[in-house]
Order: C-alpha cells, then structure tokens, then sequence
C-alpha cells in the first residue's frame, strides 16, 4: 500500500490550517481527520500486520499519530509492545500525539495491571518526566483512562499532588485528570488540588467550570478554593 498517496488522497487543506492553529510541532501536518487515520491503522493492521510500522515514515504529524494507533491497536500482549510503546512515545511533541494514543488504549486481566506497572515504571524515572514532558503527560491520560477506581485513586491523586513544579502541558493534562477524577472523588481531589500550585488550581477551576458532570454547588465550592501555603 503506498502511504504517501493515502495521505494525498486524504488530506484537507481546511483542515490543515485547523490543526496548524492547535497544535505546535516540529513535524508537517498534512491536514488527515482523526477517524481516517483510526481506520486507516486498523487497515494496515490487517494487511501488514505490526510491519506496518515499517512502511510509514516519521515525515509528517498524521504518520506519527498512524504509528501510535497501529501500536496501540496491535493485538498482542502489553509486555510484547511495551518497547513499541516507549519508541513512540519518545517521538511525541504535542499534547494531541500523546492524548489520542493514551485514548485508544484498552487493558484487561493481566495487561491491566501490566499497565500500571509500566506507568510506574515511566513516574520512577524522575529525569526521563523532566526532559520528556509528554511522556509524563501520557502517564496521566493514561491514568485518567484507565485507572480512576476504588483500587488505583488514591495512588493516582497521591502523584498528582507532587506535580507542582512541571511543564504547561504536564499540569494542564493534571488538572484535566484531577476534573475527571472529581466527578466520582471530589473530596479526595479537593484535598489534592488544594495543595498544589497556582497555575494547575487555575487550569483546574476552568475545566471545572466548564464541565456538564460537575453540580452547581461543588462548582461553587471549587470557586472559592485557596492553596494551603
């Protein structure tokens, strides 16, 4: 399959100049919607298999996004993709290459708790977060995804409470988590939010405000909310 005529066959110039004004990156956008490039992996997929990886180029941002969506939909065990995993991720530059592939992401039985693992892994190499702010934002949409529950909150929010002093993208994809969290924690994530900087509790109370999940009166407690000094 020739992917550089796929994507000319599928890029939109209207669109390109959209994502342009979304998304700041090294690589050129072509202008390829999401879902296209969605069921195109799934496509290349069944035709190549995991070679598929083989045959796109890290030329533009739509082949990249391909290659996180060919990894994330390879049906194999997480173990087996985890260096697939790590290649990507070290490709990443923006926040949409990260969020769409911490998306596609579904984990059961022993992958889910492999999952975990690997996220853990990731949070424990404290260098690798600070020179790699996207790799660190995908362990927190990941942990968004996946693993706001009875068994991993309190290990989650107990992570987001140290990331005072991290990048744009790393607090705002904290407070995106902390909003989500909140619909089913709320008080274990107000005693978390409270305790964190000033430009996440911004970000936070924004997202808070915009969310149709939230009630009138915990928005109105959010309102309100200080940071503990």
């Amino acid at each position: 399959m020739e992917i550089t005529k796929w994507i000319e066959n599928n890029s939109e110039e209207k669109y390109k100049e959209f994502t342009e004004k979304l998304v700041k990156t090294k690589y050129n956008i072509t202008g390829i919607r999401v879902y296209k490039l969605r069921n195109f992996a799934k496509e290349l997929l069944k035709e190549y298999g995991i070679d598929s990886l083989s045959i796109i180029s890290d030329n533009t941002y739509e082949e990249v996004m391909l290659q996180g969506f060919i990894v994330a939909y390879f049906n194999t065990s997480l173990e087996d993709k985890k260096q697939l995993i790590d290649n990507y991720l070290h490709k990443c530059d923006c926040w949409s290459l990260i969020d769409g592939f911490a998306g596609t992401f579904k984990l059961k039985g022993k992958d889910y708790e492999n999952g975990w693992k690997m996220l853990e892994e990731y949070k424990e190499n404290q260098l690798l977060m600070q020179q790699k702010p996207y790799i660190e934002r995908f362990v927190l949409c990941l942990s968004m995804n996946l693993y706001l529950n009875d068994q991993y909150i309190n290990k989650v929010l107990k992570y987001c409470e140290q990331l005072t002093d991290r990048d744009y993208t790393v607090k705002m994809a904290n407070a995106w988590l902390l909003t989500t969290a909140a619909i089913q924690y709320f008080e274990k994530v107000i005693n978390v939010i409270i305790k964190t900087d000033e430009e996440t509790l911004k970000y936070f109370k924004g997202k808070i405000r915009d969310s149709y999940r939230i009630t009138e009166d915990k928005k109105e407690r959010v309102k309100k909310l200080c940071l503990k000094k």
